[in-house]
């Protein structure tokens, strides 16, 4: 258990970390993108930012909470290492990989009748997973 506490605290540090990285992010779209310049790009750097804070501050509150709770750091425990969600969790990501993958290079085909930025940037979407799985499965092989 004093493992998992470990890991708990790292979590709440790291989301701490981003928390403060978008709060700057926040402002620093406000200040870069004046309402009168671009209302548009502003209220939509807020807006995005504003919701990964406010699910970064729940998720804070809920593993502070869990630290502080025994029963619910047991719980949490629980859930986070039962065999059949850890098995859930793994297919669905797999699956679902697979359909952003499929869905993106769908995507890459059609636009790239359209415009060739737009492609360009899609084509760079679906070799960033690309890279992303391969290291993810280098790494994963040598550690296990």
């Amino acid at each position: 258990m004093k493992k998992f506490k470990k890991k708990i605290r790292n979590n709440i540090i790291i989301s701490i970390g981003f928390l403060i990285i978008d709060i700057a992010l926040i402002v620093f779209g406000k200040i870069l993108f004046s309402e009168t310049q671009n209302g548009l790009g502003s209220s939509f750097i807020c807006g995005m930012f504003g919701g990964i804070v406010f699910v970064l501050l729940f998720h804070v509150l809920k593993n502070v909470t869990a630290l502080k709770n025994e029963e619910k750091l047991k719980e949490m425990y629980i859930a986070e290492t039962d065999e059949r969600t850890v098995t859930i969790e793994a297919i669905a990501g797999k699956t679902g990989l697979k359909i952003v993958l499929l869905g993106l290079t769908t995507a890459l085909i059609a636009t790239s009748f359209v415009n060739k930025y737009i492609s360009i940037t899609l084509l760079c979407a679906v070799l960033f997973a690309v890279v992303v799985i391969a290291l993810t499965k280098a790494y994963y092989n040598k550690k296990m």
